[in-house]
């Protein structure tokens, strides 16, 4: 018997299929690629401040999750711009005034795991944070990314778990390679912030070595409180 596949199913099958909406020909459909285009940053503030370009759901979800596990590649560029603008909405919101010029901004992505960078042949979080440093740098913005934290232990996956076991699971989970510079402005970056335990943990560790923090930007914000 011939199984039938629906069309959701034939369309992941397909490489030039959209990895927004899997309707219309990709790797964004004019649709979803104004979508991304219109998207609008908008920064929350509680413990600190966090700036996401838009929730975690179609077509934005569809594109993280078809970049980071399927290696769909051609996404870098739309996913690191819109990560770009989330930057630089971060920045703005919480600045009182024009930063000196002698301050540098710097992009701290969130370590993954050596089998999560194995598995996907690529530090994704990274890639995307190269991307949005050169969107900036070419804007004039004195932009770099430094790779500043490790996994000081492996942990658990934080899938399905409270925000109060995320919270236990991330505690001092990672650790700073890099003794920091006064003149550094440091934003935290990552994909998806859904309880803020992974983000936390990694601004602590940053803040034990004395860094200044900003805060953070994400692609997408799913429950976030």
């Amino acid at each position: 018997m011939v199984q039938k596949w629906g069309r959701p199913s034939m369309a992941l099958l397909r490489q030039d299929v959209c990895h927004g909406c899997q309707q219309g020909l990709g790797p964004l459909c004019p649709t979803c690629r104004r979508a991304f285009r219109l998207a609008s940053p908008s920064c929350f503030v509680g413990e600190f401040a966090v700036a996401s370009a838009a929730t975690y759901a179609p077509p934005l979800s569809s594109a993280i999750i078809a970049f980071k596990d399927r290696g769909q590649w051609t996404l870098r560029h739309e996913l690191s711009r819109l990560l770009a603008r989330t930057v630089a909405h971060l920045w703005l919101s919480t600045s009182a005034v024009e930063p000196e010029s002698e301050r540098t901004i710097v992009l701290v992505p969130v370590a993954a795991s050596s089998t999560a960078i194995r598995q996907r042949d690529a530090d994704v979080i990274g890639e995307l944070a190269g991307g949005a440093a050169r969107i900036l740098s070419g804007i004039g913005l004195p932009v770099s990314v430094k790779q500043l934290l490790v996994l000081r232990r492996p942990h658990h996956d934080n899938v399905g778990l409270s925000r109060a076991q995320r919270l236990a699971n991330m505690a001092d989970a990672f650790a700073v390679s890099t003794i920091p510079e006064p003149s550094w402005d440091v934003i935290l970056v990552d994909d998806v912030v859904t309880t803020g335990a992974t983000l936390l943990a990694a601004r602590s560790a940053l803040l034990a070595t004395g860094m200044q923090v900003r805060g953070a930007a994400v692609l997408a914000a799913a429950r976030f409180r």
